[in-house]
């Protein structure tokens, strides 16, 4: 149970994204049709301030390409005037960090643009003090996944105290990411009852924020909540009501209509050119969006798929669902109860639904198949795994492992074999801990012979029991 608990920290863990990120222009209104406001309006008038917005539009629809080329779009037409306006770049700057921190994590990067946008905005005085508390609060979280706490803490600090006394109902939004950070630091340094202090104290801040609340970030919350009832033994059913709060808020956040925005991005490549970037990118919204947007009017079916796919990229949703079916199956565990895995199947449908094409979604399902000792389902939950990740060796491997630390009897040891021996086939320079494992499963199995010959070939010790 342990293990299984530690996985799913792993896998799941409080998703910590630049919270406070959290304009009114871009929850209160149609994503889409700001996309399509401000397209026009860039064609007219290509100003700094237009591709700077574009560049909050395409982040919030998890377009981090296009939100990228939109801020360096930006950045260059700013930088290009006879006076550049230096709160624009710093903002400008701030967003390049929020990308590089929730798409790409270079931890270095980002430091290094959050750094650049509050020099500017220390320098002037007239500097947007929302802004500025934003900012000293994404810095303290990657201060701190740079393992500088000290630094971390001191930006927390001050991004509360610039929101002191602060009556504009934003300024919630800023401290409740504050204390949603704080709660998953004390929560890693297993200071449990703290971790759950600060998160009652951003959900306060969230339910004041009226009309900037944020559904996203509540959800967290609740999930956190839930973990903090599950992993302590508090209180298992609690644990799952407070899941299925997360989903309820989960299911309020608005999800973009996406069938109406065609982006311009790869506007002047052809179908064919499309259809090859969508093989390179399977996950990339634009390419989706793009080739569903060209198909219309000559195939519908075919255009709805494509449609469909971008949709599903978002999966913050299935990710709850998937706790849920996980908290039932640590209930089934302990009881031995058969109710529990009928729940388990329900909300494994439902992140499925939520997110078919989300590889993580697929290898947390098949893990949960394995405990409950269901392996063929567990496999078909494995194969689609495979399918939607970039490395097919190292999702095999990934697989073996699962059945290899999670597995209880001879067909578990039996997949480990076949998935390493998958993986070896299609890389044969994978990891050697791999290779370890084989050679320890098949001494497991009672082949000996075929453990000892890897031993050779490989040269190392047989150091897995």
């Amino acid at each position: 149970m342990k293990k299984f608990l530690i996985f799913f920290t792993l896998l799941l863990s409080l998703q910590n994204f630049a919270y406070a990120e959290n304009p009114e222009y871009i929850f209160n209104s149609d994503l889409e049709n700001k996309y399509i406001e401000y397209t026009g309006l860039l064609k007219e008038n290509p100003t700094a301030e237009n591709y700077f917005y574009l560049c909050k539009i395409t982040y919030y629809l998890n377009d981090s390409k296009a939100a990228k080329s939109y801020c360096n779009s930006a950045l260059d037409k700013n930088d290009g005037q006879k006076n550049p306006d230096f709160e624009l770049r710093s903002n400008i700057l701030s967003m390049m960090g929020n990308i590089y921190s929730n798409t790409y994590r270079n931890k270095n990067i980002t430091l290094d643009y959050y750094k650049q946008a509050l020099e500017l905005k220390e320098k002037n005085p007239q500097t947007d003090k929302y802004e500025l508390a934003k900012l000293h609060m994404n810095m303290g979280f990657a201060y701190y996944n740079s393992g500088i706490k000290d630094y971390a803490l001191n930006a927390y600090n001050k991004a509360l105290e610039l929101c002191k006394n602060e009556e504009d109902k934003k300024y919630n939004i800023i401290k409740a990411g504050v204390y949603n950070d704080l709660a998953l630091i004390e929560r890693r340094n297993q200071n449990y009852d703290k971790s759950f202090e600060y998160l009652q104290k951003g959900i306060d801040e969230l339910e004041n924020a009226a009309d900037y609340k944020n559904h996203k970030m509540l959800a967290a919350m609740y999930q956190n909540i839930a973990k903090y009832y599950e992993y302590n033994g508090k209180d298992k059913e609690k644990a799952i009501e407070f899941y299925k709060k997360a989903a309820e808020e989960n299911e309020k956040f608005p999800v973009s209509n996406l069938y109406t925005i065609f982006y311009k991005n790869y506007a002047d490549l052809s179908l064919q050119e499309r259809k090859q970037r969508l093989k390179e990118y399977p996950y990339d919204i634009s390419a989706n969006i793009d080739i569903g947007y060209l198909q219309s009017g000559l195939n519908d079916k075919l255009a709805e798929q494509y449609f469909k796919k971008a949709i599903s990229v978002n999966p913050d949703k299935a990710y709850t669902y998937m706790e849920i079916a996980r908290a039932y199956a640590a209930k089934y565990l302990d009881t031995k109860n058969k109710i529990y895995l009928l729940k388990v199947k329900e909300y494994s449908s439902s992140a499925m639904n939520k997110a078919p094409y989300t590889p993580e979604i697929y290898l947390g399902l098949g893990l949960i198949n394995i405990l409950t000792n269901s392996y063929n389902q567990a496999d078909k939950y494995f194969e689609n795994y495979i399918k939607y990740s970039k490395d097919e060796a190292c999702a095999n491997c990934d697989i073996a492992s699962l059945y290899w630390y999670f597995g209880t009897n001879k067909k578990a040891v039996n997949k480990t074999i076949k998935y390493i021996n998958r993986a070896i086939k299609l890389n044969p320079e994978i990891d050697n801990k791999y290779k370890v494992i084989l050679t320890a499963a098949y001494r497991k199995a009672g082949k000996t012979d075929k453990a000892e010959k890897l031993t050779k070939k490989y040269n190392f010790d047989d150091i897995i029991e």
